[in-house]
Formats: structure tokens, sequence, C-alpha cells
């Protein structure tokens, strides 16, 4: 795919979603970002270092 086709479809494409309210609505509700806690780990202290 060249530059332009490229650029091309992205163009269409933003276009498309910017006029979309489904999403624009579920930008403004689902974070994007995961909180702290989606990524701690649960094991004991002890069981990290062990493993």
């Amino acid at each position: 795919m060249s530059h332009n086709n490229w650029m091309n479809f992205a163009n269409k494409t933003d276009a498309l979603l910017s006029s979309c309210y489904i999403i624009k609505a579920a930008e403004k509700f689902i974070p994007i970002h995961h909180s702290s806690q989606h990524a701690r780990d649960l094991r004991p202290k002890t069981l990290k270092k062990v493993y």
C-alpha cells in the first residue's frame, strides 16, 4: 500500500469515526489506560522472590 493510499484510507476512517456518536460516547466512558490495580501482582513478596 502506498503512502497516498494509506493517507486516503486514514482520512476516510477518521471522518467516519468522528461522525459516529457511539464511538464518541465510548471514548468518554471507557478508560484507555488500565488502573494501577490492573497490573498489580497479587503474589506475596516471598513468592515473587523465589519465582
